[in-house]
C-alpha cells in the first residue's frame, strides 16, 4: 500500500512542503515571524510627573518597560542617554535637542517575563521647550536582539526601536504678583572678584495654587550682550499665606535667602529658608514677629524684629523641598538563555525539510525499480 502512494507524485509536494513547514516554523526555538510578536509584547509607558509646570521648572518624565512576553528580552536601561524623545509644540513644530551629545555606552537590562525597568528623565534640561505652551511628547527606547548578518555570516547584536504611548504636558508662564530677581558677584579668598551668582524669586498660580519657586540661572552673552539665559537650579518653597509678604536677598557666597508665611503654619509665623547655589535646602528656620513689626531680611543676612522658636516635625515636612524621583529596578528574575534568531533557525529547519523530502524521493525511486523488476 505504502508502495502505491509513493506512485502517486501529487502528494511529493504537499509531504516536503508540510516537512518544511514543521521543521522551520514549529521545531526551531525562533520561527519566521516571531520578531514582530516578542517585539510588541515590550510596552514602554510614558508618564509625565504633573500636567502642567512653570516655566523653568524641570519637566520629569517617568518612563517605565515592561516585558509582556513569554520569553527574556534585552532592552537598553530608559536613561537620557539610551532613549530619544519626540516633543511636538502647538503649532507641530518639533523642539531641539539642546543637550551635549556624550557618546555613552548605556547598561543592557534583562527583562525576564512580567518585569519592568523604570528611569526617570528631565526633558527641560535637554530639549528647547521654553517657551509657554501645550506639548506632546513620546519616548522612543531601544530593544536589543540577535540577528543573522549576511555578509559576516555570522550573529550580530542589533538594535530595534519601539515608541511609548504619547503624553501631554504644558509650561506655564509666571503669574504671581511676587517677582523678583537678584545677583551678586561673590568674592574668593584673595579678596578678588569671583563668578557672578543670579537668582530669580517668583510666586505663581497653578491650579488656583500658589507657590514660591526660586531659580538660578546663569547669562549667556555674545559681543557683551545677553542673548539667553541657562537654568541652574530650581526650587519649590511651598504655599506662602500672602504674597506680599514675600522677600529675599543673596548673600555674598551667592546663597539665596527667603522669608515668607508658610500657609500651614500659624498665621504670626514666617520661615526663613537658605538654598545653596545648587538649590539645596541649606537651613529653615521660623520666626515669630514682635508685636507690632513686621519681620524683615538685613543686610547681614538675619531676621529683623521677630524672634526665633523651635522648629517641629510638621513644619519640617511642611516646608521640606521635594527631592527628584529616584529610578526603581525591579530585579530580572530567573534569566533564559538566548535563543537563535529567526533566518538560521528557518532555514535550519528549511535543510531538514529538504534533506526528508529526497529521502522520499529516493524510496519513491527504488519503490518505483522494484516495481519495474517485479513487472519484467
Amino acid at each position: 500500500m505504502f508502495e502505491t502512494l509513493l506512485r502517486k507524485r501529487a502528494i511529493l509536494l504537499p509531504i516536503g512542503a508540510g516537512l518544511m513547514f514543521v521543521f522551520g516554523y514549529l521545531v526551531c526555538p525562533l520561527g519566521f515571524g516571531k520578531e514582530k510578536e516578542v517585539k510588541s509584547q515590550v510596552k514602554c509607558v510614558l508618564t509625565m510627573e504633573r500636567p502642567a509646570f512653570v516655566l523653568g521648572q524641570p519637566v520629569r518624565a517617568m518612563i517605565r518597560i515592561t516585558n509582556e512576553s513569554n520569553k527574556t528580552v534585552k532592552v537598553l536601561e530608559p536613561t537620557q542617554e539610551a532613549v530619544e524623545l519626540s516633543i511636538t509644540r502647538e503649532d507641530g513644530s518639533t523642539a531641539d535637542y539642546v543637550g551635549l551629545w556624550i557618546d555613552m555606552h548605556p547598561s543592557v537590562v534583562s527583562l525576564a517575563p512580567g518585569k519592568s525597568v523604570e528611569e526617570s528623565i528631565d526633558i527641560f534640561e535637554f530639549y528647547d521647550i521654553r517657551a509657554p505652551g501645550e506639548y506632546k511628547v513620546r519616548a522612543i527606547c531601544k530593544l536589543q536582539r540577535q540577528e543573522w548578518d549576511v555578509e559576516s555570516n555570522a550573529l550580530v547584536l542589533r538594535e530595534r526601536d519601539f515608541r511609548s504611548n504619547v503624553a501631554l504636558f504644558r509650561i506655564e508662564q509666571p503669574n504671581g504678583k511676587f517677582r523678583e530677581s537678584l545677583s551678586v558677584k561673590t568674592k574668593l579668598s584673595d579678596g578678588s572678584g569671583g563668578l557672578t551668582i543670579n537668582w530669580r524669586v517668583f510666586t505663581h498660580n497653578m491650579d488656583d495654587v500658589i507657590h514660591v519657586y526660586c531659580q538660578r540661572f546663569g547669562e549667556v552673552r555674545r559681543r557683551k550682550k545677553v542673548v539667553g539665559e541657562v537654568h541652574l537650579a530650581f526650587a519649590d518653597l511651598g504655599e506662602p499665606r500672602y504674597e506680599e509678604t514675600v522677600s529675599c536677598l543673596v548673600d555674598t557666597a551667592g546663597k539665596l535667602h527667603v522669608l515668607f508665611q508658610p500657609v500651614k503654619e500659624a498665621e504670626d509665623i514666617y520661615a526663613h529658608t537658605v538654598l545653596s547655589r545648587l538649590g539645596e535646602l541649606e537651613s529653615m528656620h521660623l520666626y515669630r514677629p514682635a508685636k507690632g513689626c513686621k519681620p524683615s531680611l538685613a543686610t547681614r543676612v538675619y531676621v529683623e524684629y521677630a524672634q526665633r522658636i523651635q522648629l517641629g516635625d510638621k513644619s519640617k515636612q511642611s516646608l521640606a523641598l521635594a527631592a527628584p524621583p529616584s529610578r526603581r529596578e525591579e530585579p530580572p528574575g530567573k534569566q533564559t538563555p538566548p535563543a537563535f534568531w529567526t533566518w538560521p533557525s528557518f532555514l535550519i529547519g528549511a535543510a531538514v525539510g529538504i534533506v526528508i523530502a529526497g529521502f522520499v524521493l529516493l524510496l519513491k525511486k527504488k519503490a518505483s525499480s522494484r516495481g519495474k523488476s517485479r513487472a519484467t
